[in-house]
This record gives C-alpha cells, structure tokens and sequence, in this order.
C-alpha cells in the first residue's frame, strides 16, 4: 500500500528501481525542465518531429512525444531497447521509430560495455571514448574493474552525419521541417 500511494503519480511505463527513473516513479515526471522546454516549442509549431539521440527507456520521448507528429528514438543497448520497445507502445500510440543502433564518427561493429547496475551507463571502451578506465568505473560506482560488473554485447553504430542526413531528407521531404532533438550520450 505504501509503494502504492508513493508511486501514485507514476508514469504508465517500465523502469529499473534503484536507478535514474525511481524519482520518475515518485513525482511522475523527468526532467521537468526539458519536458516545459520541448512542450514549449511543441505549443508554437516546432511539432513535427523529436528525435531522441541516447533514447535509453524512452523517458523523454514518452512524456513528450504525442505533442509531436513522429518520434525517432536511437538507442544502441539492445537490453533497453526491448523496454524502450514496450514503453513507446504504452506511451506513443504508434506515432514513433525505434533505431537500435549507435550513432558515432564511424560506422561499424563495436562491443558495448554494460554496467550491471547501471544499464544507461553503457559505453564503447574505444579510442573515441574520452573517459578513462578509472573514470569509466568511479562512474558506475565501482573500485577496480572487474568484468563481472559489465554484461559486454555487440551493437551496430552507424555513421552520423550520414543517418541525420538521411533522416532530415526523409523528413523534409514530407514536409516535416519543424522539430526538436534531445542529445543524451
């Protein structure tokens, strides 16, 4: 009952108790700040689409994309994927597209590195990664690395200035020329 009455304002969607959703859960909302500015430009016009880049389990694009026309969400970790997947069918109302690819300066192969504990904290252990080892494992809270605390996958990563601009032709050329896009890698 407790649980209950303290997630009554809950969204309608999947998330991971002990990480970034659980005050989700609490206050119904995430990030309310980008929420009010993305509804904002929606309420003007700029309504088209919203693309997603870092899309994780669909928390931003499931509070705010009914406001616009098309949703494209790119998430390369295929765990999240799977409830990003069940997320935007509970949210969206099929005005959305899943990509379940990374987006980076290379297209190609790669093995992404999945804190168990922290399943947004994923990421390539490349020459492209800025974030040093220690860095890296600080983050996930852990004190020396140990591949146990990491499930390793494989994910396809296409090139980006070529998917955006084959995107934005897409879109242009149906007259979707007003939009937002949200940058969380």
């Amino acid at each position: 009952k407790f649980f209950a009455r303290l997630t009554k304002s809950a969204l309608p969607i999947f998330v991971k108790g002990g990480d970034i959703s659980a005050g989700t859960m609490a206050v119904g909302y995430h990030e309310d700040y980008l929420v009010k500015f993305f509804q904002s430009n929606a309420d003007v016009g700029i309504n088209d689409f919203f693309i997603d880049i870092g899309a994780n389990i669909g928390l931003m694009s499931c509070q705010v994309g009914t406001q616009f026309t098309e949703v494209h969400m790119y998430e390369p970790n295929p765990l999240l994927v799977k409830i990003l997947d069940v997320n935007t069918q509970l949210m969206l109302e099929g005005n959305s597209t899943i990509y379940a690819v990374g987006l980076g300066s290379k297209e190609g192969s790669f093995h992404l590195s999945i804190p168990k504990n922290n399943w947004g904290g994923a990421f390539i252990n490349n020459g492209d990664n800025s974030y040093s080892a220690d860095q890296l494992m600080r983050k996930d809270g852990y004190s020396q690395y140990n591949p146990k605390n990491y499930i390793s996958l494989n994910i396809q990563v296409r090139e980006v200035i070529t998917e955006m601009n084959s995107l934005f032709s897409d879109l242009k050329a149906r007259g979707l020329n007003r939009g937002c896009v949200k940058i969380d890698v």
